[in-house]
């Protein structure tokens, strides 16, 4: 469900128009049916970030303390535009020879 809204907001992360926990954030609340509470944008953003950099197996901790791995909060969540967009920042970010390091996701967002 809301995977066209879910796309659009990855989209207008990779164009900077959003920032990305405000479009997980706003993903979680309006496209899930009954919304997905706020406790859980930073487990889906840390799902996020493994997903981009393909490491499907890391462990995620949701705040009920269910640990998943990051492909189940994934695909649990509906976070692939997601983490194809971060896999462009990350993308963007490697490629740009200014860039002498990446900050870290948390930091990033304010996490």
């Amino acid at each position: 469900m809301g995977s066209t809204h879910a796309a659009g907001f990855a989209e207008m992360v990779v164009e900077g128009a959003i920032a990305m926990r405000t479009a997980v954030a706003n993903h979680l609340r309006t496209n899930h049916v009954p919304p997905v509470h706020f406790d859980f944008v930073k487990p889906a953003m840390a799902a996020i970030m493994a997903g981009a950099q393909e490491e499907w197996d890391e462990q995620i901790e949701l705040p009920n303390g269910i640990v998943m791995s990051a492909s189940e909060v994934v695909d649990g969540l509906n976070l692939i535009p997601f983490v194809e967009a971060q896999a462009i920042i990350l993308a963007d970010e490697d490629d740009d020879p200014f860039n002498d390091e990446i900050t870290e996701f948390d930091e990033t967002f304010g996490l």
